[in-house]
């Protein structure tokens, strides 16, 4: 067989890797980009970063860390062990191997393995979900260069999944040797052309300096349904390796230890950014076209050698004093006692990323019990939508067939003055079953007259009227204040807050259940949020579960 035109290189080409078959999946060793070279550098820099945590660490004999049991993550993870704890780390380090199998129902490194729903793929939007919108894709931009490549090799027979994988072989091949012929396969004129065909997508003329394009787009496609956000059994994969590394950065370098170190594959990772919503999509990928604007980038998100890291940051808390200058003694001052307060700071491969709404604290971190409570929330989250499954967010409660009791808190966490007021409370055809015990001032009026009855409250108030539609105002005068209510469906609560910044809380849970969800969230003066509370789906939808 011999190839003509863009693939004559062929004919002379050899495989960039020794006995292929013995190193494919494994960590590449050669080149400027080589796995193996990196691992070890990213070792040198993280420990030049955090020495002062390694030599606790050190001392404390907490030195162990983890590893999925593939051949090319334990690789990756003894390479970055002699950059980080040195060349003889395994005099100073403990290397444990978890298994990749569904044995393990729940490991942390490896969810996909252990989430049989989505393993099995019985729905089809399981681990195979990505890859079928992948073919979707190809399906748009790859049949110009198959019928070229035909042209020019009339006795062979190519088909999408051929130009795919030479597609591929750039990537890799440049890798392992820093350059690849097969790069020089795609034309640009080839993406002019397809240029024009999803001019009608974009706003201005396509760009063909960006050479791969729908390449880079291909792979978005994939790791977004196989594991990101685009598929629905992510957010509860992620919810594993979270909820263990939150309880973690609780604990604190004290009782848990300084530092701890997991090697996984890149599709383990996407659950749990998933999980954090990191890099929020307003609309999912599509497979007709390129989306320009979008905030998932395989590139900037898990590039090969990828890596997150959650920092537990410990800030001195600001000191409140005060005298008795009015009462006469003006030189008796008092001061509130020296404190810290810690926070959690998310890195995502050498950069900072705030956390949606809570992105306020030193060098953008979170406070930790904000975290924390995030985290809570969605683990629950997750766990009733066992029963009805819909996507969810952060800040979203579903009680499945079942009201909820709403409590809405307001508390001044920082100095006063400080307001978090619950102006607006909207339900969407629910019933209001009962309205507990406030403290202070409550006052409640409904636009469309249901629920005047409820002004200026003080106390327990019990009713069964229907609300199509109403709207209960509630605004609270004192440094901590609640009301209770029992709604059915959707609970729409906005926030404005008066004063200097401080935190808004809301606690909820399902009637008849103990545990309690909690969204707090961290404001500034004269802004507003809105917090959709409840959302229960059509319950048509078919339940699943990881």
């Amino acid at each position: 067989m011999t190839f003509s035109g863009d693939l004559s290189f062929v004919n002379d080409w050899n495989f960039f890797m020794r006995n292929p078959a013995q190193r494919f999946e494994n960590l590449v060793a050669t080149g400027a980009y080589a796995g193996t070279l990196e691992a070890f550098a990213t070792g040198v820099k993280l420990k030049s970063r955090y020495e002062h945590l390694l030599d606790d660490a050190l001392a404390r004999k907490q030195t162990t860390f983890w590893a999925s049991g593939s051949k090319r993550v334990i690789e990756t993870a003894k390479y970055f062990g002699a950059g980080f704890f040195g060349v003889d780390w395994q005099d100073f380090a403990d290397l444990q191997v978890i298994p990749e199998t569904r044995k393990r129902r729940t490991s942390t490194l490896t969810p996909g393995k252990t989430c049989r729903k989505y393993g099995d793929n019985a729905d089809g939007n399981g681990h195979d979900y990505g890859a079928r919108m992948l073919y979707e894709w190809r399906g748009h931009y790859l049949p110009p260069i198959v019928a070229r490549l035909q042209r020019e090799n009339p006795g062979i027979s190519f088909t999408e999944a051929h130009v795919y994988s030479m597609q591929e072989l750039c990537g890799f091949e440049t890798i392992a040797l820093g350059s690849s012929p097969w790069c020089d396969v795609f034309t640009k004129e080839e993406l002019e052309s397809f240029g024009e065909q999803l001019g009608m997508y974009f706003d201005h003329s396509y760009d063909p300096e960006l050479t791969f394009l729908h390449v880079e787009y291909a792979r978005d496609l994939l790791h977004y349904y196989k594991a990101g956000p685009g598929n629905p059994y992510s957010g509860a994969m992620g919810m594993l390796w979270l909820n263990a590394t939150a309880n973690l950065l609780k604990e604190g370098p004290e009782k848990a230890g300084s530092l701890f170190l997991s090697f996984v594959h890149d599709g383990d990772i996407t659950p749990m950014l998933s999980a954090l919503e990191l890099f929020p999509q307003s609309i999912d990928l599509p497979t007709t076209h390129v989306l320009r604007d979008r905030m998932w980038k395989t590139s900037d998100v898990i590039p090969m050698g990828g890596r997150i890291i959650f920092e537990r940051l410990a800030c001195a808390a600001p000191q409140y004093c005060w005298d008795n200058a009015e009462f006469g003694y003006p030189n008796h001052k008092y001061c509130t006692p020296p404190a810290e307060e810690y926070h959690v700071r998310i890195n995502v491969n050498d950069g900072i990323v705030g956390l949606p709404g809570c992105e306020d604290g030193p060098g953008r971190s979170c406070p930790l019990e904000i975290f924390m409570g995030r985290t809570s929330a969605a683990i629950t989250q997750e766990a009733h939508n066992r029963e009805l499954h819909f996507r969810h967010s952060f800040f979203s409660g579903g009680c499945h067939r079942s009201p909820i009791v709403a409590t809405l808190v307001t508390e001044h966490r920082l100095a006063q003055p400080f307001r978090c007021v619950p102006y607006r409370i909207v339900f969407q055809q629910n019933s209001v079953i009962a309205m507990g015990q406030s403290i202070g001032t409550v006052q409640a009026k409904a636009v469309t007259g249901v629920l005047a009855q409820l002004r200026d409250v003080h106390g327990t108030l019990k009713t069964n009227d229907s609300l199509p539609e109403g709207i209960l105002t509630i605004w609270t005068d004192k440094g901590r204040e609640s009301a209770e209510l029992i709604v059915s469906e959707t609970l729409t609560v906005w926030w404005q807050t008066k004063g200097k910044v401080g935190e808004c809380g809301l606690w909820w849970r399902c009637l008849g259940g103990r545990q309690m969800r909690q969204r707090v969230f961290r404001m500034r003066p004269g802004k507003e949020t809105s917090l959709n509370l409840i959302k229960i789906v059509s319950a048509k939808l078919k339940g699943r579960s990881a």
